[in-house]
């Protein structure tokens, strides 16, 4: 809200400059003038004894032909002040603590070889409880995502953000007491060509837990955007690996993922002050050209 408090006393600036140089009457607007301030060449010696007269002003020509049509320049010219102030503040807000597989927006894909009965299901209790929240409220993969002797590869793709330098990526993971060395492994990934849930796109890691070496409790991982262009479209994918389950990979879990936006950015004042006293200049333009 103080962004949006910010930008109306922008349009209120860009307002006033409006009214300074372009004030007018509406048609058939009667004024009240004293007596004294009638010009004599137009006074009768009647109206020298009145205490006041009233004097119509003439309406002056306008491209605006109505207080109503005012008005809606004026809301307009707000409503795109606010717009173009905030063009810019796009941020990305995920949490997901997974009460329900697959929540919504979120996707998934098998692509192991010789792929198996399972993909990325509900989190089982009797393996392990989720890190917050219910029991079972985690999401979870297992070996039999390949058929014996194949290679699990499994994706599991967030919803689409717009996603800035400086977002943080985190998340909750972790194997099977006693199964940190079972060859279970996780990248994590990120693609910008937006929605897509094609695995070629997902070219950029942002972190990995290597075979052999799955944390065996719950542990928080980290992973901070950078290097992007401005606000960009995409999603981030976990990407869960085992190779040859004939002797390899177990189950692991996956909770609390969230993407927090950096610091939301301020709209530039000078920006929006120029922005409105742009429109409000074109405004008095066409009332000009009208007369």
């Amino acid at each position: 809200m103080a962004h949006l408090d910010r930008c109306l006393s922008f349009y209120k600036v860009a307002r006033t400059n409006h009214h300074s140089c372009c004030s007018y009457r509406a048609a058939g607007k009667v004024d009240t003038f004293p007596a004294s301030k009638v010009p004599l060449s137009n006074r009768t010696a009647a109206d020298a004894t009145q205490e006041n007269r009233r004097v119509s002003v003439p309406a002056v020509s306008s491209g605006i032909h109505s207080h109503g049509e005012f008005r809606k320049m004026k809301t307009i010219l707000k409503f795109v002040v606010v717009v173009l102030c905030f063009s810019t503040m796009m941020w990305a807000d995920l949490n997901e603590g997974f009460d329900t597989v697959l929540p919504a927006g979120w996707a998934q894909t098998n692509n192991s070889s010789s792929a198996g009965t399972t993909n990325w299901f509900q989190g089982v209790p009797a393996v392990f409880t989720s890190h917050s929240g219910a029991a079972d409220s985690y999401i979870a993969a297992n070996f039999n995502g390949a058929g014996f002797g194949g290679n699990v590869s499994e994706y599991l793709f967030t919803p689409t953000q717009t996603l800035n330098n400086g977002d943080t990526l985190s998340f909750w993971t972790r194997t099977e007491t006693g199964f940190g060395a079972f060859g279970d492994s996780l990248e994590v990934l990120l693609s910008t060509n937006g929605s897509s849930t094609a695995v070629g796109d997902f070219t950029t890691v942002l972190a990995t837990i290597a075979a052999g070496s799955y944390p065996e409790s719950w542990t928080n991982l980290t992973a901070i955007l950078s290097g992007l262009g401005g606000p960009t479209s995409g999603r981030i994918a976990f990407h869960y690996v085992v190779t040859d389950t004939s002797a390899n990979g177990d189950y692991i879990g996956i909770d609390d993922v969230s993407i927090t936006a950096a610091t939301a950015p301020v709209p530039e004042p000078m920006s929006c002050i120029l922005v409105g006293t742009g429109l409000a200049g074109m405004i008095a333009r066409r009332r000009k050209l009208a007369k």
